[in-house]
């Protein structure tokens, strides 16, 4: 398995920071199957995670849609992409 995650490490070389609420935990396994490394909780109870993916840009596209159970907290260039989907989803669907 050594030499597997290490080529997708490779391909997947920008780790990022988030918080996952506990009963979103099974959906962000299931949707990024080995690119999600699980934490310790946090004293709210969510979970600490750590995420790796492509590059910022398209690893903004995949988390969008978990933002009811999750939120990331780095780094800033994720967030900034994460609010302009957000303000263009707003956008052509109000």
């Amino acid at each position: 398995w050594e030499i597997a995650d290490e080529v997708d490490r490779k391909r997947t070389p920008l780790e990022i920071q988030a918080v996952c609420a506990p009963d979103g935990l099974g959906l962000l396994r299931r949707m990024l199957g080995g690119r999600v490394d699980v934490g310790d909780s946090t004293p709210d109870g969510r979970i600490e995670v750590v995420i790796r993916g492509y590059n910022e840009y398209a690893l903004a596209g995949e988390l969008a849609g978990l933002i009811e159970w999750l939120d990331v907290t780095g780094p800033p260039g994720v967030r900034e992409h994460l609010a302009a989907i957000g303000t263009a989803l707003v956008q052509r669907y109000r």
